[in-house]
């Protein structure tokens, strides 16, 4: 018997087969072909989208390291989505190596104004965790054509500024039913324009001699613009969402970080208390990081370390439990449906699927994140300090309602 006719040869209407598939219809309207389905049957109003170039505003340096650069985005889209930030930049030794993350570490901060008012502001691990937790290629394919000349090296960048509101969350391959946009809604807030102000950093400690672990290079920001989606509606959905008071959920991010000391003696346990009481978000999931080196460090992959437990409390009680660190990095993101494991981040999930149901973190006191190492021996030569980040990954609420949007819940 042909393996495609097996299903079908040995139908009969009965058991677990009989619930999920029959062979004719019994009643109108209760049954679904997978050849012709609401694929091919349902029609969305329509919509066009493309690329768009965000030329920075005022004078700009030749060099931006510490300076501030602003994009401002017109009224004139009617959605807006991700947006990428295209560098170019240089570093005067061509034979060190970069740090972990350190594309995201040029970055001090990024802040995303509707009107006047601050919306939200970005950290290195804000941007690093959401380029994670959104697409499949490592971080470092975002670095390319790089040319050394002499000593020095020239590379050019990207840096995905996901993490925000702007941000389209979909099934991977989705069809066409399963499409959806989760931009910013410029259409029905056409009394505010959006600003984008990048905090350089000075780009110190991102490069360096990976023997020692000590990052003390500078690397150079010479140049940069920005793109970004945007969507054009029709004239019919433009007027009827103008027209009424919309509740819209979008995907949002929070951070909160603190320094830790990494120490370099042997069987040290090591115990991080991470304060998390400023999460308010409608959280799917935690995601734990290191600024600068690599988060193996705390599971023990590159070292003697024999790995670390983390604990979530919420108002005193444990949510799950002590879970292993090296688990959650390889399989927290496969629980969510959404990532390929790898030791850069640590995924503690509170939801089934990113954007499912979550915790809504706002109805909590007191949120403490505990990471423990039970004994340790880290190959650094001396001690060292970096900056622990814990990043909500989410939902909030825009509220638009006559040409303007606010933060309305989360």
């Amino acid at each position: 018997m042909s393996g495609n006719i097996a299903g079908l040869a040995s139908y009969n209407g009965t058991g677990t087969q009989g619930t999920a598939v029959v062979d004719s219809p019994e009643r109108e309207g209760e049954i679904m072909s997978i050849i012709w389905n609401k694929n091919d049957t349902t029609r969305q109003l329509i919509t066009g989208t493309a690329l768009r170039e965000i030329t920075p505003g005022g004078i700009v340096s030749n060099t931006l390291n510490n300076t501030v650069t602003t994009f401002t985005i017109g009224n004139d889209i009617d959605v807006i989505g991700e947006m990428f930030l295209y560098f170019s930049a240089n570093n005067k030794h061509d034979q060190l190596e970069p740090s972990t993350n350190f594309l995201f570490n040029l970055i001090s901060k990024v802040e995303v104004l509707i009107g006047s008012q601050v919306w939200q502001t970005l950290s290195p691990s804000q941007l690093m965790t959401s380029v994670q937790m959104s697409m499949e290629a490592p971080i470092y394919f975002s670095v390319f054509n790089e040319t050394t000349i002499g000593t020095s090296r020239y590379f050019n960048g990207v840096i995905p500024l996901l993490g925000m509101f702007t941000n389209t969350l979909s099934p991977a391959n989705s069809n066409f039913t399963d499409q959806r946009n989760n931009g910013y809604l410029m259409a029905a807030a056409s009394n505010q324009d959006m600003h984008i102000k990048v905090y350089w950093a000075d780009g110190k400690g991102v490069y360096g001699n990976p023997a020692d672990r000590l990052y003390d290079d500078t690397v150079n920001i010479e140049g940069c613009t920005m793109y970004c989606k945007q969507s054009t509606i029709s004239n019919f959905e433009r007027e009827q969402i103008r027209s009424m008071v919309l509740p819209k959920r979008v995907m949002m991010t929070q951070t909160v970080s603190q320094t830790i000391a990494i120490n370099t003696a042997t069987d040290i346990s090591h115990t991080f208390n991470v304060n998390c009481d400023p999460l308010n978000i409608f959280a799917s999931a935690l995601a734990i990081s290191l600024n600068k080196y690599n988060l193996s460090n705390l599971l023990g992959t590159n070292t003697k370390s024999s790995g670390c437990t983390v604990e979530l409390f919420l108002n005193g009680s444990s949510y799950s439990g002590r879970i292993s660190g090296e688990f959650l990095s390889w399989y927290g993101g496969h629980i969510l449906n959404n990532l390929i494991g790898n030791d850069d981040i640590i995924i503690f999930p509170l939801a089934n699927s990113i954007n499912g149901s979550g915790v809504p973190l706002n109805r909590f006191d007191s949120i403490r994140v505990v990471i423990k190492i039970q004994s340790a021996t880290f190959n650094f030569s001396s001690d060292r300090t970096d900056t622990l980040s814990v990043v909500a990954i989410g939902e909030s609420t825009i509220l638009y309602s006559g040409g303007a949007a606010s933060l309305n819940k989360f």
